[in-house]
């Protein structure tokens, strides 16, 4: 195993260091970025704020809960419906500030993206806080409180809310803030004659970004080398189709997938020394907890990917198998979802469990560590590696790589089909928000059918038939 690590390793070391340079750089730029950008937001808002005016605005609200008020109340309300400030977020410059709109604004600066829609005016007033220096941390506050997401919560923010959402991961904040000189002391941050925003953002990368693009590239170099005769130039050293994966997936899965999740921690630990605490509190189980988040992506995307390399033999085979198999995997969440909507209306039966179960299984919940998506990414490996096991370069040039498999394959993609076109057809009945079919045009629903039966006659035909074949690589294999 090990000389087949230093073997590959020594093959593709140049392109394996590019990527760890690459990933650093990221990690860097992110690191100057995010903390530079929360000082340049604390520097704006220190230009532009102050306790005085804060006050007296805060003052002005407060005599609008008054019941001769209500018009002027409502005057605000209504900015903040308004497509959540829109006038505000913009970068267009804002002009002719009135006193409603001046105190929109103070508002939406704590929180742009939330929903104030259905909110009422005596809940908009109690989320100016008490204190000039408790509205900036809370503007300046790096983390999104566990509520950040809903208007009526942010009303009812406390500094005892935790600073990461639902799933314990920390995410992105953006504020917007007045990025024009006052022309006075007592005008305020938003100017009456008219001022501009900027838009800041405070960012907690968890790796994902760099764990994904590790993987993408691992995958061309995958092909690349089947492509270029490494798996057999290997394979005949290794004679073990394990070794050859592994030192793959070492090599471009494993290192730069470790890599980046220790250089988001790089960066939470450095905010925590470079950002005052009363702004960034650290929490490190919720972050371990992200980083755990990310590293079972990364293992269901490599696992997914080394399922389709041991069973899919030649390169377009590959291609098309993943791209099918996500369309295909969307489909399966969407129509599971129909069927469970549908039993839960007609029979009244609890379907929630299985919907949470599809969900987990597939990370479409976005409520972060899912038991289920590990295990299911641990069988993939574990099956992956036992095809490995019985790898021969010779089946570069087949499909299915296993002849006895090439029925039960087949057998599934009929079946995975029947659910993904078929099914829903029946159950759009029982779905009534699915436009797509209740629109009674038979066209689309034609449609529809012909893409299922295409796909799968096209796949039936590649499973059964001679796969296509790149001739100009051919050729120039042959040359070689």
């Amino acid at each position: 195993m090990r000389e087949t690590v230093k073997l590959y390793y020594e093959l593709r070391k140049i392109w394996i260091w590019t990527l760890l340079a690459i990933i650093t750089i990221i990690a860097i730029s992110s690191m100057v970025f995010n903390i530079g950008s929360w000082y340049q937001a604390k520097h704006t808002f220190d230009s532009h704020f102050d306790a005085h005016h804060y006050y007296e605005i805060r003052d002005y609200a407060q005599t609008l809960l008054s019941k001769n008020k209500r018009k002027q109340a409502a005057k605000v309300t209504n900015i903040l419906s308004d497509t959540q400030g829109f006038h505000f977020v913009t970068n267009s410059k804002v002009r002719y500030v009135s006193k409603n709109a001046e105190l929109a604004f103070y508002i939406l600066t704590i929180s742009p993206d939330s929903a104030y829609r259905n909110v009422s005016y005596k809940e908009v007033a109690r989320s100016l806080p008490e204190t000039f220096s408790e509205y900036r941390h809370r503007v300046l506050r790096y983390y999104v409180s566990a509520n950040g997401s809903n208007g009526k919560d942010v009303v009812q923010y406390s500094d005892d809310s935790p600073d990461f959402v639902v799933s314990g991961l920390p995410t992105s904040k953006q504020i917007y803030l007045p990025d024009t000189p006052r022309f006075s002391k007592d005008s305020g941050p938003f100017n009456k004659e008219g001022f501009y925003t900027h838009t800041f953002i405070f960012k907690q990368p968890m790796g994902a970004g760099p764990v994904v693009l590790s993987i993408l590239i691992g995958a061309i170099f995958f092909l690349l080398d089947q492509i270029h005769w490494i798996n057999p130039y290997m394979f005949q050293r290794s004679k073990d189709g394990r070794y050859l994966a592994l030192a793959k997936s070492l090599c471009w899965f494993v290192i730069p997938g470790l890599l980046s999740c220790f250089y988001a921690l790089v960066e939470f630990v450095l905010k925590g020394f470079l950002v005052p605490s009363a702004f960034a509190n650290s929490d490190y189980g919720a972050m371990f907890s992200g980083l755990l988040v990310v590293l079972t992506l990364g293992l269901s995307l490599a696992g997914f990917g080394l399922l389709i390399d041991s069973f899919i033999g030649t390169i377009f085979g590959k291609i098309y198998t993943a791209i099918v198999s996500m369309f295909a995997l969307a489909l399966f969440i969407s129509t599971a979802h129909m069927l469970g909507s549908g039993l839960s209306r007609q029979w009244h039966l609890n379907m929630k469990p299985f919907l949470n179960f599809v969900d987990d299984a597939f990370s479409a919940n976005g409520n972060g560590f899912s038991w289920v998506e590990l295990l299911i990414a641990l069988l993939m490996l574990a099956l992956a590696f036992f095809w490995y096991k019985k790898y021969s370069y010779d089946t570069d040039s087949s499909y299915v790589r296993m002849p006895k498999l090439k029925k039960p394959f087949f057998c599934f993609v009929v079946l995975l089909a029947v659910w993904d076109f078929i099914l829903p057809l029946p159950l759009a009945a029982w779905t009534p928000s699915n436009a797509y079919f209740q629109s009674g045009q038979i066209s689309s629903i034609v449609w529809w059918l012909a893409w299922g039966i295409g796909i799968t006659l096209f796949t039936a035909w590649l499973i059964f038939k001679k796969p296509f074949k790149f001739r100009f690589l051919s050729k120039k294999n042959g040359k070689q």
